[in-house]
């Protein structure tokens, strides 16, 4: 991954900072986690017998481990569209959120134990075993690794799917069965997903997103609903 986009990653970061501060919204951070030792990329695939994608890997590797990031527009909500977003990241736990204490062994295993014994374990009744979605689903979630756990406070996951070429990110929605189809795919690739997450200010997103592209089946920061969203917030 070219050192400009994570540049643009953290210039974003610092606008969105300013720009609800100036609107008379709450921020929280940004602080940035250590990048973590290649050694724990090798570690997760002896463990796993499974490969992260490239561009995820230089991320956690050459620049951060992730972030605690969080900002909230409530206060101010009488000026704004109602569709626009009111919050933005996670207060509960951070982007990511590795280090070399917390490994990706870890926060990778402690999202397969939740899944198999949290909110969503239900779809592994026998009930379910002729449903294509759930099906799916049990499959999937295997190669998916976690980048916000515990979406808002809740049971729902914001997660890295590393099976599918190019990769792709996903919301996992306890009320949907974590299905892994439709709405539900936020973004293709990584490094693509967080620079339109970020251009937009790194909003809270999931499978209502009114940042959601039909047409391209991804969360962007080029339709008409982003632009109007990003032109309110450089307003003086």
């Amino acid at each position: 991954m070219e050192k400009t986009t994570w540049d643009k990653w953290i210039s974003n970061l610092h606008w969105i900072s300013e720009r609800i501060l100036a609107k008379g919204g709450e921020v929280e951070g940004p602080e940035l986690l250590p990048p973590i030792p290649l050694s724990q990329v090798d570690e997760f695939k002896r463990f796993t017998g499974l490969s992260l994608p490239k561009d995820f890997v230089e991320t956690v590797t050459q620049f951060a481990g992730g972030f605690w990031f969080a900002w909230s527009l409530y206060e101010v909500r009488c000026t704004l569209r109602q569709e626009f977003p009111l919050r933005g990241g996670n207060r509960e736990v951070p982007f990511i959120g590795i280090s070399e204490t917390k490994s990706l062994i870890e926060v990778y295993s402690e999202f397969q134990d939740e899944w198999l014994t949290g909110a969503c374990n239900w779809i592994h009744r026998s009930e379910f075993d002729d449903n294509e979605d759930i099906l799916l689903t049990r499959v999937t979630l295997r190669y998916c690794f976690p980048l916000y756990s515990f979406c808002g406070g809740g049971g729902d996951f914001l997660v890295l799917r590393f099976d599918t070429e190019p990769s792709q990110i996903l919301y996992l929605d306890h009320e949907w069965g974590f299905s892994v189809n439709g709405r539900a795919i936020l973004g293709c690739g990584f490094a693509d997903f967080v620079t339109a997450w970020s251009n937009l200010g790194y909003p809270e997103v999931d499978r209502y997103s009114v940042f959601f592209d039909e047409g391209r089946g991804a969360i962007s920061d080029e339709t008409e609903m982003a632009r109007d969203w990003i032109r309110w917030l450089n307003e003086p």
